[in-house]
C-alpha cells in the first residue's frame, strides 16, 4: 500500500523520523509506529486487491 499511496510513504517517514528523535529504545520506537501500521493495514484489507488480502497474526 505504501508503493501506491505516496502520501502514506510520506507520512510514515515522517512518524519515523519523530519517533527517531522521541526515542532511543526500540520496543518505544516500534510502539509509536503502532497506530499508523494498523490504519494502514485496515484500509488495505477494505480494497478488493487480493495483493492485500492477508491476515496478521495477533500478539
Amino acid at each position: 500500500m505504501l508503493r501506491t499511496h505516496p502520501e502514506l510513504r510520506e507520512e510514515y517517514e515522517r512518524l519515523k523520523r519523530e519517533l527517531t528523535e522521541q526515542h532511543d529504545d526500540l520496543t518505544a520506537y516500534s510502539r509509536g509506529k503502532t497506530r499508523f501500521i494498523r490504519r494502514v493495514l485496515d484500509a488495505a484489507r477494505q480494497t478488493d486487491d487480493p495483493l492485500y488480502a492477508f491476515a496478521v497474526p495477533s500478539v
